[in-house]
């Protein structure tokens, strides 16, 4: 996924195309020749006997995710389809951290209700990053 450099709203603000292009290793793999870094978000299927899990669940077409734009977010239940696992046959699913970038895909809306994506799984997410984000949460919803 490329993602350009914007000076206001940078992905990484020192990843300018001047200070990529001192890095040569960087090309073509990592940065595109016009200077766009090059991001790739996969979530990790693991089928084992007994268990089917899913760590991280990526991105989302969810408004939060929209600066990535809808090509890059496949959908979690057709991507779990291809790989033989319908959506409720996940037990787990294991949140590294809760950037929008690893958990667009733990809810989705359906029928104008935000429902977890895997009905029959538990989510799994680190008390410290919990703590974090919903104490982060709690700040933002307060009235000014």
């Amino acid at each position: 996924m490329p993602v350009p450099y914007h000076p206001e709203h940078a992905f990484l603000k020192q990843a300018t195309p001047e200070a990529l292009r001192t890095m040569p290793w960087l090309y073509p793999h990592f940065v595109s020749e016009e200077g766009h870094l090059r991001l790739s978000i996969h979530a990790l299927v693991v089928k084992a006997p007994g268990l089917n899990l899913v760590v991280d669940t990526c991105i989302a077409t969810t408004n939060r995710a929209r600066c990535w734009g809808p090509r890059h977010a496949l959908g979690v239940s057709r991507q779990s389809r291809c790989r033989g696992m319908p959506r409720d046959a996940v037990d787990t699913v294991v949140c590294t951290h809760l950037h929008v970038d690893h958990v667009g895909w733990n809810t989705m809306l359906q029928d104008g209700k935000w429902v977890p994506t895997f009905p029959n799984a538990r989510y799994l997410i680190g008390r410290r990053e919990f703590e974090h984000w919903s104490a982060k949460a709690t700040r933002n919803s307060r009235p000014s």
